[in-house]
């Protein structure tokens, strides 16, 4: 949410310092005509020719332009002086409940006390440890302490930006489509941005010059369990401050209160506006007031009077710098309102409210369906649940989806069978596919419909075909024949599996894939626009990978088609796939093995590859599409480019890789196992502690039993799954690894015999085969650090 219009004056306060000015603006134009019927009604200046000059002079004798000037621009700074005397003696907070705490109060100390000519001021911490509260008294405190407007400049424009939520919105604002306006359209102007890790560390690194620059003042707040905030060495270098909240502050409130007990003491109007204000925040921290006007239809005086008895509780507040929002400062206090009040008729009807009207958005709309009543949720039809499902995942905030959803269930667990395609479908995207399959097999086993039936076994087939069991690969195979037969659009989604389970088992038909394209893309009518749609991207998607695996680097016409169909899905998904698979994907696995072989490519120019690479997977990941299950591939695929660096993080990137290995082996998906075992295997292999001034490449025996144990595991599985590139792939890093650390001659040529042995035996694999031939062939002139960086370049792609 960006809230725009915000001062630190009350539209009483500004207009005391219009009418101040005006009265200034009166003076000085009295003093100027006053003089000038002086000078003009002077008998002996008027027969004088130069008359004008010498009332020029009478006048600058009466009153110094200079004073004329300073007066005028001090103005303003007058009635501000006024104001603020009077300001100092009212606190906005205390009235509300909330005082400041020792903490906090440092924290404005530390910046007023600052003689520092940076303007940005970072502010990072656990939830809920008085962060935000902390900036609205260091407003505040700025506001008292200043000596004139010229030190504020931005009293009047600051804006207000919550992070939370519409999320596409506040990149869109903050990177506008014309950059070269960008570093001045928030010149004069104070811009804080709350919750700023919900945008990603990309959105920061890219902003960086924005937020560092000293023509602009922004404070920007983040969430963190850690103790070290993500903003780069850039930002930090440039901040006036950067601040961390600790764990043991006091809180800030002075009150405690029985929540059940105050509400049930409310009116109903009351009632149904503390109902309201909860429900708005769900998915953010500011209410919007005409918008809860609009949902309860009541006018801005019953809002006035009603949210003044609510301001006691210390939950809500008026925004202190713009009263047309307010500000809920204690969220957690609010968590168990649902148990609490899930019969209440007002509870209820407000609900019922937030989810019919338009005003709202559709993420709130369906947080509110799901914590309605079973008897509420049926009176809403399965067209309007399912396109406030469908719209609510526009943003693709699945983590928090899925945690409210498994929040209200958890409250009323009969609610399971009411959303449990929704539960199956945020499953599979936030990466349990265990779950998921689980979720839609229970789905299918009731489902009397034969079309649901169909889509229902595509879900299935997605959700599970990355487990090598046989008993359900035959169900899935048994699915696909059953789709297959139907001879309709489902058949030909059955087709794609059919060819996508083929490339995990080491057969790459880009041709296969291209041909399904065209097939699904015909179908109109009777299809399922959604279905239909996923179906063509991940033909998309998959194409490009075969591609990439296979080392065809002429591609640039599919990589035109795919940009065309992302031109029409939404902005966060069109720009997250774009920099992964068109851009990262393109230098990551076809461009840097070429520059690592290519003789004249420099070391500089390789350094420049990678980082270019890591920009646009920073991009992708920074994007607002949150499919956790593909960005989590994607920090994966991020952690073998660095691989590439001689210094890269190696305790890191075994905790990355285990994490995502831990996650794959709870879901069963085995291909996605056996990828983390064969990129630990080279993560071992190129660790920076493997090399030495003294001896060059070398690697420890009980880290090479490591690697073998790593190639084991990883062989068992491409085993399981048939996988003949998986397993081809093994064996290229391990005679690549002999190559490495043999030390006789008869030792590296039983290596060379051993790769051209391989390339022989698998000629379809286009890049291995180029590198085999390249090593062959300069055989005589190949050292241990070319092998070595020969190693880092190679990609280990997810299949």
């Amino acid at each position: 949410m960006i809230i725009k219009n915000s001062s630190l004056f009350s539209q009483r306060q500004k207009n005391f310092i219009v009418i101040v000015s005006l009265i200034f603006d009166i003076i000085i134009i009295s003093i100027i005509a006053a003089s000038l019927i002086i000078a003009l009604t002077n008998d002996n200046i008027t027969d004088n020719p130069y008359y004008m000059i010498i009332t020029l002079f009478t006048i600058f004798g009466v009153i110094s332009i200079g004073d004329l000037i300073t007066i005028f621009r001090k103005r303003k700074s007058f009635a501000f002086y006024i104001i603020k005397r009077v300001k100092s003696k009212i606190d906005p907070f205390s009235k509300n409940g909330i005082n400041i705490t020792q903490q906090q109060l440092q924290f404005c100390e530390k910046i007023i006390g600052s003689k520092s000519n940076n303007k940005l001021i970072y502010v990072f911490g656990k939830e809920n440890k008085g962060k935000t509260i902390a900036i609205f008294y260091l407003l505040k405190s700025l506001t008292i302490n200043s000596l004139s407007l010229d030190e504020v400049p931005w009293f009047n424009k600051i804006i207000f930006i919550d992070c939370t939520n519409k999320k596409r919105e506040i990149i869109d604002y903050i990177l506008p489509n014309d950059p070269l306006n960008r570093m001045n359209r928030f010149n004069d102007s104070l811009i804080i941005l709350d919750n700023i890790e919900c945008l990603g560390k990309g959105f920061l690194d890219e902003n960086t010059n924005l937020f560092a620059s000293n023509k602009h003042s922004f404070i920007l707040i983040e969430d963190t369990e850690f103790l070290n905030p993500m903003c780069n060495d850039t930002l930090a270098n440039n901040a006036l401050c950067i601040y961390h909240f600790k764990q043991n502050y006091i809180s800030s409130i002075k009150k405690e209160i029985n929540l059940y007990k105050e509400l049930i003491s409310f009116d109903s109007t009351t009632k149904h506006l503390f109902f309201a204000l909860y429900f708005s925040t769900l998915n953010s921290f500011f209410v919007e007031k005409k918008q809860i006007l609009k949902v309860l239809n009541i006018k801005g005086r019953t809002f006035r009077s009603s949210f003044k008895r609510i301001q006691q509780l210390n939950l809500f507040i008026y925004f202190p710098y713009n009263k047309s929002y307010c500000y809920c400062c204690r969220k957690t206090e609010l968590k168990n309102i649902d148990k609490l009040f899930s019969n209440d008729l007002i509870y209820n009807s407000v609900l019922k409210s937030f989810i019919e009207c338009e005003a709202i958005d559709y993420e709130t709309r369906w947080l509110c369906l799901i914590r309605s009543s079973i008897s509420t949720i049926q009176l809403v039809s399965q067209d309007i649940r399912n396109t406030l499902f469908s719209k609510a995942l526009y943003d693709g905030n699945y983590s928090g989806l899925y945690n409210e959803l498994n929040k209200a269930i958890g409250q009323e667990p009969n609610k399971m069978d009411t959303f449990l395609y929704e539960k199956a479908f945020l499953a599979f995207y936030i990466g349990n596919h265990q779950e998921a399959t689980e979720c839609f097999l229970k789905l299918l086993n009731r489902q009397p419909n034969t079309t649901k039936k169909k889509e229902l076994m595509l879900h299935i087939i997605e959700s599970s075909h990355g487990n090598p069991n046989t008993i359900n690969m035959q169900m899935i195979f048994k699915m696909i024949d059953e789709l297959k037969s139907y001879n309709d659009f489902y058949s030909i989604c059955a087709q794609y599996w059919e060819v996508h389970i083929s490339s995990e088992k080491g057969i790459f038909s880009c041709d296969d894939m291209s041909k399904i394209r065209e097939k699904i893309s015909s179908k109109s009518l009777e299809c399922n626009k959604k279905i239909q749609r996923s179906i063509i991207h991940r033909t998309f998607t998959d194409e490009i990978r075969f591609n990439h695996i296979l080392g065809n680097e002429d591609i640039y016409s599919l990589y035109e088609k795919y940009n065309e169909f992302l031109s029409s899905c939404g902005p966060s998904r069109r720009e997250y796939y774009t920099n992964l698979y068109i851009e990262a994907n393109n230098i990551h696995y076809l461009l840097l093995l070429n520059s690592v072989i290519d003789p004249n490519t420099s070391e500089s120019e390789l350094i420049d590859l990678v980082a270019t690479a890591n920009y646009y997977y920073e991009k992708a990941l920074s994007t607002t599409y949150n499919d956790e299950k593909s960005k989590h591939a994607t920090k994966i695929k991020q952690i073998d480019l660095s691989m590439m660096c001689i210094d890269f993080d190696f305790d890191k990137a075994i905790q990355a890789i285990n994490q995502f290995r831990l996650h794959s082996q709870l879901n069963n998906v085995g291909v996605h196992e056996a990828f983390c075992e064969t990129l630990l295997m080279k993560a071992l292999i190129v660790n920076p502690t493997n090399l030495s001034n003294d001896f060059g490449v070398h690697i420890e025996e009980d880290k090479l039993k490591e690697i073998c144990i790593h190639f084991e595991n990883s062989k068992k599985i491409f085993e399981m799954f048939q996988n003949a590139y998986g397993i081809f792939r093994l064996q290229f890093i391990k005679h690549l690894l002999d190559l490495l650390i043999s030390h006789e001659p008869n030792g590296e040529k039983t290596s060379l015999e051993n790769l051209e042995r391989l390339k022989i035996a698998n000629l379809q694999y286009k890049k291995e085969c180029k590198i085999i031939d390249y090593i062959i062939n300069n055989k005589n002139n190949l050292s241990k650090m070319f092998i070595f960086s020969l190693i880092k370049a190679y990609p280990i792609i997810l299949q």
